[in-house]
């Protein structure tokens, strides 16, 4: 039975401590957590993208500077011939998150055939109602509408009933790729100066990528948020900036990192079914899950206590090796 998962998405930087952190109390990194919003720069001039993507009648996989930013799951009744719920779905996404600089960036849909339902085997090719579309919105300050930048508009060419249908159906897979621009007032480094992934091990890889997933997991399980905040302070000053963060955004942010890693009544899941996925030009390494119905989630999950029941909290980690090391560290 596939999950039904309350999504907290989160997005973390996992840095190793600089001289200047490592000399400072867990009290110290509390408070200037509670107050990264005092260096936040450009506020006047803040821009927020938000990915807009529409989809039906087959899978797509929405990728932003390859860096997969969402994936729907979509499934064929061939007994009946239909498809399920979801066959039709659009929805938001954050994408600051995955913008390191001003200027371009990238995107790519790689189009597959929806599953057959209840099973992890795929129609043989797209069907010809399949439909994608892909578009970027941005917003200024207070989140003022700005605009609309259309990436993608799903090709259309006359069937053999003279109706229009999806131009490449009847294959078994496609991708399409392109740029936008992007006029962030900030630039980070990120993952753009760090080793290239693909030249370690794929198995030597996996086993480092394991161990930090393990580690967090214990960190998460204690529950202590003083001693998580050493680890994810620099993160969290890049989401303060990329986010824009007022003294509001800041406070709301402490509250969500209370729940993420200071719940000791969260209990964390096991790591199991999972695969490894390179991407970020091959400077980001994730964890997703590999089952057919938990495909592309975050591996890492936890349940904790709500309404007298219990819920699911995943946390999506992306990690990269900073140039020159030979550890893994955690930085979206």
């Amino acid at each position: 039975m596939k999950l039904k998962a309350f999504y907290i998405s989160i997005i973390l930087i996992i840095c190793a401590c600089n001289p200047v952190c490592s000399q400072v109390s867990e009290t110290d990194v509390l408070q200037q957590f509670n107050t990264l919003y005092k260096d936040v720069k450009h506020t006047d001039s803040a821009i927020y993208y938000k990915a807009y993507v529409d989809f039906g009648n087959c899978t797509v996989e929405y990728f932003i500077n390859d860096v997969l930013i969402y994936r729907n799951d979509i499934c064929y009744d061939s007994e009946n011939d239909l498809l399920t719920m979801e066959a039709v779905m659009s929805l938001e996404i954050d994408i600051n998150d995955f913008i390191l600089h001003p200027g371009k960036q990238t995107w790519e849909l790689r189009v597959h055939p929806p599953y057959l339902l209840d099973t992890d085997k795929r129609l043989a090719a797209l069907p010809e109602k399949s439909r994608m579309e892909f578009s970027i919105y941005s917003y200024g300050k207070a989140y003022k509408y700005l605009g609309e930048t259309t990436l993608f508009e799903t090709p259309l060419r006359m069937g053999s009933d003279g109706k229009e249908i999806f131009a490449d159906a009847g294959k078994p897979y496609i991708s399409y790729t392109g740029t936008f621009d992007a006029e962030v007032p900030y630039t980070l480094t990120g993952w753009s100066e760090s080793e290239d992934l693909t030249q370690i091990a794929p198995e030597e890889l996996k086993t480092m990528l394991v161990n930090e997933y393990e580690s967090l997991g214990k960190l998460i399980q204690k529950g202590d948020m003083e001693q998580s905040l050493e680890k994810i302070f620099k993160s969290e000053k890049d989401r303060a900036q990329y986010r824009f963060y007022d003294k509001e955004k800041n406070s709301i942010r402490s509250e969500e990192i209370k729940a993420m890693w200071g719940n000791p009544e969260q209990r964390v899941q096991p790591l199991e079914n999972y695969e490894m996925i390179i991407g970020g030009n091959g400077r980001l390494v994730t964890l997703q899950c590999s089952d057919r119905f938990m495909w592309g989630e975050p591996a890492l999950m936890s349940l904790y206590p709500e309404d007298g029941g219990e819920t699911y909290r995943m946390f999506r980690l992306f990690f990269h090796m900073p140039k020159g090391g030979s550890e893994l560290e955690l930085i979206r």
